[in-house]
């Protein structure tokens, strides 16, 4: 359980819209007269479980939560959870994507918090504030953050208790529908979890030269990799003897132990700058996970399990699938 951060912007002179654009996505659900914004994210390790709430659609007294959706299954699942990389939190927010233009102000949410942790044990905080200070004038500075962490949590209840208006002497505010609409309340649990790794399972691979003169390298996901190597080598196609004369395939050798580039990445593709002259750019990818053998937090982080190679160390031209290789002509 930590201490409430906030989160400070700039509202820039001659400046019109303070709307700044992210992404998001969220599936809508109406629940006890509140719009609940529901989500799932994952990436590298980190799955994101949140519900976020619309302040005036609430009233005083309303709940709402959130969890880890593997809660129930924690000491059986496969899977290792980071114990360290599990944190809880409600936020008070701002969405600068709401599309009208809002007066300043300066509110205080009041909740109470439960949550469980990974042991099972629950535990509670009372009268927990969270405070928004807005304002869009040109050349001021505003919080349009507030965020009130909580190490270990898997699950996370948030009870609205009062709303104070710091504009008008902390007065408490009972309708709740005469807030702004950018205002949110939401709680979110964030977890690093590794999933284990077929190690025998292989990245489809596909390429395709670019209008930048690029060859970009495609492969598929495969479940339980944080990132995948991508590595490739280079062999020309010239017979020694007569430079104008094209090598069969049988005859073009490639050997990724004695020239290759390799490079580590998140996603699912790579771009290789085309700087080759006639011949072969050959590659191949493996997906890299972590050890399901690691037994702390420690040890997950440093020990990996690497998959098999697309295709072997060495060999010829004609013993690859054309998806391993793209000819420069």
């Amino acid at each position: 359980m930590g201490t409430v951060n906030q989160k400070k912007m700039f509202s820039p002179k001659l400046n019109n819209s303070i709307f700044m654009k992210q992404l998001k996505l969220y599936r809508l659900i109406f629940l006890a007269g509140a719009l609940l914004l529901h989500t799932t994210l994952s990436y590298a390790g980190k799955e994101i479980f949140n519900t976020r709430v619309i302040a005036n659609e609430l009233t005083i007294n309303d709940d709402f939560s959130t969890s880890d959706d593997k809660l129930n299954d924690l000491n059986t699942g496969t899977f290792l959870t980071r114990n360290e990389g599990v944190v809880g939190k409600v936020i008070l927010g701002i969405d600068h994507e709401y599309p009208e233009m809002v007066s300043a102000f300066n509110y205080t949410f009041v909740v109470n918090v439960s949550y469980m942790e990974s042991g099972g044990s629950f535990a509670s905080v009372s009268s927990q504030q969270l405070t928004l200070n807005y304002d869009p004038t040109g050349g001021t500075n505003y919080v349009d953050m507030s965020v009130f962490p909580i190490n270990g949590a898997h699950m996370v209840a948030v009870t609205l208790t009062e709303v104070k208006d710091n504009n008008n002497g902390a007065q408490s505010i009972t309708d709740l529908s005469t807030l702004p609409g950018n205002i949110y309340l939401e709680a979110e649990v964030v977890v690093e979890r590794y999933y284990p790794l077929n190690t025998s399972t292989i990245p489809t691979v596909t390429s395709e030269l670019t209008s930048a003169d690029e060859l970009e390298i495609q492969w598929s996901f495969i479940e339980g990799a944080e990132e995948y190597q991508l590595e490739w080598t280079y062999a020309d196609d010239y017979d020694e003897s007569d430079l104008s004369t094209l090598l069969s395939t049988a005859n073009v050798a490639y050997n990724f132990k004695n020239n290759s580039t390799r490079v580590a990445v998140k996603g699912n593709s790579y771009r290789i700058p085309m700087v080759f002259e006639r011949g072969y750019v050959v590659y191949r990818m493996r997906a890299v996970g972590r050890s399901m053998s690691a037994n702390n937090d420690e040890e997950l982080t440093k020990w990996y399990t690497y998959g098999d190679w697309s295709i072997g160390n060495e060999g010829t031209i004609d013993g690859l699938s054309t998806d391993d290789y793209y000819q420069v002509t």
